[in-house]
């Protein structure tokens, strides 16, 4: 059985082990053996299809399923490091190995291609799996000290009493003492450690001095003079930013387009949609479609404003009375359902409820069953409130005398 793996498959399902002498090896369905029954022990290794964790001469090793060695039998334990992209899943991923010494467990690193970059001397070490890189970045420690390993250099020494890697700005926030400062992902420090306490919100530090005060810098440690009670986040790849201000517990949002302030009104929220429209709420909980010039593109009158993932259509619900209404990104209704369900399928929208169906493609145009369902050779079809099918070409294949059906699935 596989563990932890990223898909649905439960077991390694191209190989079997076998036993021979009280040891273990590997064999197919054809019965040629792929490896000699060489271990005391075969199991499969977190998050890694594909790949074997071994116990050979009471050491761990790793091999992959055609019998070649990964990482060499010579570890008291090993695990992946997690390590995740959507591209490759967890193929690269590299080990986290451990020896025990009389001092304790020590850990060390192996990348993919079984190289050892860091031997084993830590008290411990884990990768950063959330920076998406070729390169390895691993937090390690030694006698109580943190550092930064970059592949097999060292890019932070080992002098600190924490290390957090923050992913917003790409920087680390690091306790040396009883003081804070920020180190960039070069290496560099860019807030000095003369801080009580450290907190990034958005895109901008905020560092508290000794007399409570607090400083905000940006993301490469420039000072700023920003006020502290607002966070700012920048609107990836546009020259908007979103303000969130505080002030006796009320909490205000307003947009920025290069330093200038675009909103005048009061909300509760702001989230950047696309172009130039952001979707705002106000202290009734009701939310509308704004340009970046405050200009009205629909009304305050919906509970819940979002865009449909991976598609040009923008979703509006009202809960008071039950209705969907789905607009295209040029801000124009295509459609409306009261009581309606919808369900996001392969390359298009399906607005339903108990009396009608219609079909949006993911660009956000309305059209018939017979254009989407190309696939099929009857379709669901109403006349006089009752259901039936017809052909491709319209010929009735089954009267219409249901009250509701299916789309042949």
């Amino acid at each position: 059985r596989l563990k932890n793996v990223s898909g649905d498959l439960a077991y390694e399902k191209s190989v079997l082990t076998y036993s021979e002498g009280g040891k273990y090896g590997l064999i197919n369905f054809e019965g040629k053996i792929i490896s000699k029954p060489i271990y005391e022990q075969i199991e499969t290794l977190q998050f890694k299809e594909g790949e074997l964790l071994v116990v050979k001469d009471g050491k761990y090793g790793v091999i992959n399923i055609k019998g070649a060695t990964l990482v060499k039998t010579e570890y008291d334990k090993i695990e992946t490091d997690g390590y995740y992209s959507e591209e490759k899943g967890y193929k690269n991923a590299g080990y986290i190995v451990c020896n025990k010494t009389e001092e304790g467990y020590r850990y060390g690193y192996v990348n993919t291609n079984g190289k050892e970059l860091i031997e084993t001397k830590y008290n411990e070490l884990y990768r950063i799996s959330n920076i998406d890189s070729e390169d390895i970045y691993l937090i390690c420690a030694e006698n109580g000290k943190y550092g930064l390993i970059k592949n097999n250099s060292q890019l932070i020494k080992n002098d600190y009493q924490s290390i957090v890697y923050e992913e917003t700005n790409n920087v680390f926030v690091v306790l040396k003492g009883k003081k804070y400062g920020v180190i960039s992902i070069e290496g560099k420090t860019i807030v000095p450690f003369i801080y009580t306490q450290i907190d990034i919100n958005g895109n901008y530090i905020y560092a508290t001095t000794n007399d409570k005060n607090i400083e905000v810098f940006d993301a490469q440690g420039k000072l700023t003079n920003m006020d502290p009670n607002t966070v700012v986040s920048k609107v990836e790849g546009t020259e908007y930013e979103i303000h969130i201000e505080t002030i006796d517990n009320f909490t205000n949002y307003s947009i920025y387009k290069n330093e200038e302030r675009k909103t005048e009104a009061t909300y509760t929220y702001i989230e950047y949609l696309f172009d130039n429209y952001f979707i705002a709420s106000n202290s009734e909980g009701k939310f509308r479609l704004i340009d970046e010039n405050e200009q009205n593109k629909i009304p305050f009158s919906y509970t819940s404003i979002q865009k449909i993932e991976n598609t040009n259509i923008i979703q509006a619900i009202k809960r008071d009375t039950n209705i969907i209404e789905l607009y295209s990104n040029k801000i124009e209704k295509i459609a409306e359902l009261e009581n309606a369900n919808i369900e996001i399928c392969s390359g298009y929208v399906k607005l339903y409820n108990d009396n009608e169906i219609k079909y949006i493609t993911n660009e956000g145009i309305e059209v018939k069953n017979n254009e989407i369902l190309t696939n099929n050779n009857i379709f669901a079809q109403k006349e006089n409130n009752l259901w039936g099918f017809v052909d491709k070409s319209g010929e009735v294949v089954l009267d219409f005398q249901y009250d509701k059906v299916t789309e042949l699935n």
